[in-house]
């Protein structure tokens, strides 16, 4: 019995998914289509490309372009960054999660702010200094002024993480005092705000 004759396989087959994808996406140039499979290791021509193409059919006939999906508000993607994680709904976390996968810039400045999320939580300040260092040779400029500020000011900042005291109190008595005066319109001489203070104690 005469047997069918095999295909032959070709260099092209492994590449053949990405092609179809690609196709699918709405790019049809055969040459832009051999550039890229080149750089994922073809090393045959764009003849046989276009060869493959056509077998796909006529893009013009039955092929439309795949909807975009929409882009999430900026408010929202800084939420998502700066929110706990276990907080946030899964699909939340997966939006986020493929723009940092298309987005190195902002991967980046996810990964640092949950990080330094987790010093403040933790109240790990001999973790501070490392952070700074890699902040400061990222490419995220608001990095760069941010871990400035912080260390213009750093060994207040580490006596903040590591010293169990604060100024709290203190600032909760300035509040309460502003906030007599306020109700004076600023008119209150020492002498009545004196004794307004003391009342309210």
């Amino acid at each position: 019995m005469i047997q069918p004759p095999r295909r032959r396989r070709t260099d092209l087959d492994p590449h053949k998914p990405y092609l179809v994808e690609r196709w699918e996406q709405g790019c049809h140039n055969a040459q832009v289509l051999r550039e890229e499979i080149a750089a994922r290791g073809y090393s045959g021509s764009r003849k046989t490309v276009r060869r493959f193409l056509n077998t796909l059919g006529d893009p013009t006939s039955v092929r439309q372009p795949l909807p975009l999906a929409p882009a999430p508000a900026v408010a929202d993607v800084v939420r998502w960054i700066i929110g706990l994680a276990e907080n946030q709904i899964e699909s939340a976390r997966q939006q986020l999660k493929d723009i940092c996968d298309r987005c190195e810039h902002i991967a980046t400045t996810n990964r640092l702010t949950r990080s330094f999320a987790t010093i403040l939580r933790r109240r790990d300040g001999h973790r501070l200094t490392d952070w700074l260092v890699e902040a400061e040779q990222s490419e995220i400029k608001d990095l760069h002024v941010f871990a400035n500020g912080v260390r213009k000011d750093l060994a207040a900042v580490t006596a903040g993480l590591l010293v169990p005291w604060n100024s709290e109190a203190v600032e909760g008595q300035v509040n309460r005092i502003k906030m007599l005066k306020r109700q004076h319109y600023g008119r209150a001489g020492f002498d009545l705000l004196k004794r307004r203070i003391l009342l309210a104690t």
